[in-house]
């Protein structure tokens, strides 16, 4: 199924035009992430971008990931159109 989709490229080129900043993920992300995914029963990856999310002061997040909702500092918005 996943070999059949084609929309999402031209979707990613669009993203790409937004002004954007993508930034890396730091070594000291990842050891500050493994405290918080204790506190907020989050996956790996979860709790890495949440703890870049925290070093880049941000407090909004848009996902269809409900795991996000349990953090209380963040505010999640889930877009309805996908």
């Amino acid at each position: 199924m996943v070999s059949s989709l084609s929309s999402y490229i031209q979707d990613v080129e669009k993203l790409l035009l937004l002004p954007l900043r993508i930034v890396e993920v730091t070594a000291a992300d990842i050891s500050v992430s493994h405290p918080i995914r204790r506190a907020h029963g989050l996956l790996v990856n979860d709790s890495i971008n949440l703890a870049s999310m925290q070093r880049l002061g941000l407090a909004n997040i848009v996902t269809h990931d409900r795991d996000f909702q349990r953090v209380p500092a963040l505010r999640v918005w889930a877009p309805a159109d996908i």
